[in-house]
């Protein structure tokens, strides 16, 4: 009995240090205006290595610099590329044409990007995106919601087999 007690109050300590640091880190994006986003190609190994979470922040184009590492979106419409900036082209007004290359790539990108804004790198956990992802898909969802009905019944459910102690009395 008392080590189903344990057990309990570890798992439901690791479930409330779990939720507080999923609440802290919508906040978190919210409040600094982050972008979580997972890496799924090894263009930036080793520095930025593929299933890394990466954090980055919305900034005018015209702030980049060479060197920042930034996401933007590809020309051909299939997603988001993080690559780091080696030539800026400003013009007086309006968009500003970046050359990338990705840092595991002897070669630049192909095509410049031309954009206003770009999401500059202001976090990187390794590993973090491959859960990510997990959790997002159906079977993720799954295993989620079972661990958080177990949780709730665990909470609600008492072992049986021990007959509690009776209460000691003070006689008068």
């Amino acid at each position: 009995m008392r080590v189903f007690r344990i057990v309990r109050s570890i798992l439901f300590s690791i479930g409330a240090v779990a939720g507080a640091g999923s609440i802290l880190l919508v906040i978190a994006t919210l409040a600094f205006g982050l972008r979580p986003l997972v890496v799924i190609s090894g263009s930036m190994e080793p520095g930025i290595p593929t299933g890394s979470l990466i954090l980055t922040r919305t900034v005018p184009a015209a702030d980049l610099e060479i060197g920042d590492v930034v996401t933007v979106p590809r020309p051909d419409g299939r997603g988001p590329v993080t690559h780091r900036v080696v030539e800026t082209e400003m013009t007086e007004q309006g968009p500003v044409t970046l050359e990338l290359q990705g840092d595991a790539s002897a070669a630049k990108d192909p095509q410049p990007y031309v954009v206003n804004e770009a999401g500059l790198l202001q976090l990187t956990v390794p590993g973090l995106g491959v859960v990510v992802q997990g959790l997002r898909s159906p079977l993720g969802i799954a295993g989620v919601g079972t661990v958080l009905v177990g949780l709730v019944l665990l909470y609600f459910v008492q072992p049986t087999g021990a007959s509690p102690k009776p209460e000691h009395t003070a006689e008068s």
